[in-house]
């Protein structure tokens, strides 16, 4: 399906099941321990997350340009929300009937845009708060919608734990594609991580690490995996289906994580992933799960 005519609203749906599966996302095969009609919700939050991220890395494509496709689909997202209007974008009519059933505060999803926005040109994080902040808009906005979307028991520390799950997952995915980010000029480790560990960016571009970049990955991998073991008491705050999925998140980046421990942290030489067995795994114990508590 192609923008350039109004979707049915199962059209929408059926749209963002496509992009979801097409993706081979780490998070995909987590969204099978949900019920059918979470699993669908699940697919339309990521589509617009993948969605918005694609317009910001569109190659081919000048700053400007970029930004501007940005702005136009801040305004088509703000005429699908707040004046019901869908345009002919496939993904905002499920979006919006979903974001409503579950009461999504708007905000979370203007500010991935502004996030995206906020990445458009190469840039530098001066510390980790810097990094923080950063990973809020493009991570911590989407623990936030999902615990939304699996349901939770209200208690003020679900908020918390959310961002620190966001923080560990985005902290893990900078480590992992340190080597890709160099080549489009960006840098997300902080900089006063690599000035403690003596690591210039010229180490960052070489085909491996350095101990001066092995070093300093080890430190931020030691952040996300606090932040990764701290966020499990998320679980306890959710309903039985989105805890289940949320397990095999953890998991998922738990993995990952371990993959980057055990090539001694040269993640320029290797990148982190899951081997077909893990996914396979993964995938089992949510099937297996969500049959086992009928």
């Amino acid at each position: 399906m192609t923008a350039g005519h109004a979707v049915s609203l199962e059209d929408s749906y059926r749209h963002c099941q496509k992009l979801a599966k097409k993706s081979r996302s780490n998070f995909y095969c987590s969204f099978f321990a949900l019920p059918r009609s979470q699993f669908r919700d699940m697919c339309v939050l990521y589509a617009y997350m993948r969605r918005t991220d694609d317009i910001g890395d569109a190659e081919g494509r000048s700053l400007d340009e970029r930004r501007q496709q940005l702005s136009d689909w801040e305004a088509g997202l703000q005429a699908a929300l707040r004046d019901g209007r869908m345009g002919t974008e496939p993904i905002f009519p499920s979006l919006a009937e979903m974001v409503r059933r579950h009461s999504i505060p708007h905000q979370l999803l203007f500010d991935v845009i502004a996030g995206v926005e906020s990445d458009l040109a190469p840039r530098r994080f001066a510390d980790m708060t810097a990094l923080q902040r950063y990973c809020y808009h493009v991570a911590g906005v989407v623990g936030l919608s999902c615990v939304h979307i699996w349901g939770n028991d209200g208690d003020p520390a679900v908020r918390d734990l959310a961002i620190d799950c966001g923080l560990a997952f985005q902290l893990t995915n900078i480590l992992r594609d340190v080597g890709e980010d160099i080549r489009h000029g960006r840098v997300y480790l902080p900089q006063d991580l690599l000035q403690r560990h003596g690591c210039t960016e010229q180490e960052l571009a070489q085909p491996s690490a350095s101990s001066s970049v092995r070093a300093a990955v080890a430190e931020l991998l030691g952040q996300a995996r606090e932040l990764l073991e701290r966020s499990r008491a998320l679980e306890t705050h959710l309903s039985r289906d989105g805890a289940r999925m949320y397990r095999a998140m953890q998991r998922t980046y738990g993995h990952l994580q371990e993959a980057i421990a055990k090539v001694d942290y040269d993640v320029l030489k290797h990148r982190a992933s899951l081997s077909t067995l893990q996914t396979l795994g993964i995938a089992w114990s949510c099937v297996w799960d969500r049959w086992v508590s009928r």
